[in-house]
């Protein structure tokens, strides 16, 4: 019983859980209302607020990370397409980004945790234990899901803000104009094309989780093993 305890609270059971449950929700409910006609109605009603509604939350949900901002992307991508969508993720990455670094660099690990919350504060201080330019790239061309924690992360290390930002931006340029490339031709009011989308998108998540799981562990016991 205990092995199985473990096992379903893993990070990874936890996010694959937590996406096949955003998965049905996203094709049963979300998927069918965003394409009513009502709703687009009252989208065409709300003009620009709605592209600042989006950037605004997303924002909101990196720097308070508890808060979650996937639904509202996957919203934003459905209602809005691919192209324009991405380009309101790509706007909040160039501010929450710089948002999260300042916080954790001027007023440290009390104020981040008070705004994460402890949960997410542990996952924040693995980066700060694993803090080099060359995971920055890596986390930030695959970690998407993880790009508030990496902010406040590096925030508390000594990485210059110039190498972070420049390196925080170029990796989400590359990763931007990936997704658009992979996924152009898609309709995202068709259900097929949502499925694929969002298993591809879940299916890099939790490789990416599995694989800074099996580093870290591996670097924590080199470490331990160092200071015997």
């Amino acid at each position: 019983m205990k092995k199985l305890y473990k096992m379903i609270n893993s990070p990874v059971a936890k996010l694959t859980i937590t996406l096949i449950v955003l998965y049905i929700a996203l094709k049963m409910l979300i998927l069918p209302y965003l394409t009513s006609t009502e709703f687009q109605e009252f989208i065409q009603n709300l003009g620009p607020w709605g592209y600042i509604v989006v950037v605004g939350y997303t924002v909101l949900s990196h720097v308070l990370a508890p808060l979650v901002g996937s639904p509202v992307f996957i919203v934003s991508i459905i209602v809005y397409g691919l192209n324009t969508s991405l380009t309101l993720l790509f706007i909040t990455q160039l501010i929450s980004s710089v948002i999260n670094f300042w916080i954790a660099r001027k007023y440290g690990r009390n104020l981040v945790r008070k705004l994460v919350g402890k949960k997410s504060m542990a996952d924040i201080d693995k980066f700060t234990t694993l803090e080099g330019k060359k995971v920055l790239v890596i986390v930030r061309l695959f970690g998407f899901s993880v790009f508030d924690f990496v902010s406040y992360g590096i925030g508390l290390t000594n990485m210059k803000f110039k190498d972070y930002y420049i390196i925080t931006m170029g990796m989400a340029v590359i990763t931007n104009l990936i997704e658009r490339w992979m996924f152009s031709h898609f309709d995202f009011t068709n259900s097929t094309h949502v499925s694929i989308w969002f298993g591809t998108i879940g299916t890099i998540t939790i490789l990416f989780t599995l694989g800074f799981g099996y580093y870290y562990n591996k670097k924590q016991t080199v470490a331990n093993q160092s200071s015997k």
